[in-house]
């Protein structure tokens, strides 16, 4: 279940070595058990968590993930070469280096259904964006009560009418159509 046989003479200098690299799939095989290359988003914080030193990033851990900028594919899926390149970027401190990453140094086989569309920073900007807009709403409605209603559209209008507190944008159906 090998999908890059990455091994830089930097790295073994720096302190990575080949265990280091099996450790890491031996902890993906448990995570990726049909063997599809990719694990949900919502899995990756506990997937690095539950790697061991010198990758590992202990919980809480979600906004260093975030400033890593990890490619996010199709159904908010992450692949297997984009965490360890970010991982091993991380740990040798060239995590601000565009120097390539695993896929253009080993390629090893193709990623199968390889297509990303956003990063773990675009996905908590337009997260911390919804919520701006969500606060605004509330505080616009608020000020003109339900009078002000007959222009906004009839999902906002539906959730409102409901007594809903909070107006639900799904960020992942337009993240790519966002840049």
């Amino acid at each position: 279940m090998r999908w890059c046989g990455f091994q830089a003479t930097e790295d073994v200098q720096q302190g990575l070595t080949q265990d280091d690299f099996d450790m890491y799939y031996e902890v993906w095989e448990r995570f990726d058990e049909k063997a599809t290359q990719y694990i949900a988003l919502e899995q990756l914080c506990e997937f690095v968590d539950s790697l061991e030193e010198p990758l590992r990033i202990p919980a809480p851990n979600l906004y260093k993930l975030v400033t890593m900028n990890i490619p996010i594919c199709v159904d908010d899926r992450v692949h297997c070469v984009d965490i360890l390149d970010v991982l091993t970027k991380n740990f040798l401190g060239t995590a601000d280096d565009d120097g390539g990453d695993l896929a253009d140094i080993a390629p090893g086989p193709e990623r199968k259904d390889y297509q990303p569309i956003g990063s773990t920073l675009q996905r908590q900007r337009q997260v911390y964006c919804a919520r701006i807009i969500q606060k605004a709403w509330r505080k616009h409605r608020n000020i003109d009560g339900e009078e002000g209603d007959g222009d906004c559209p009839s999902a906002v209008h539906d959730a409102t009418a409901a007594g809903s507190d909070s107006v639900v944008v799904d960020v992942s159906a337009d993240a790519a159509a966002i840049d």
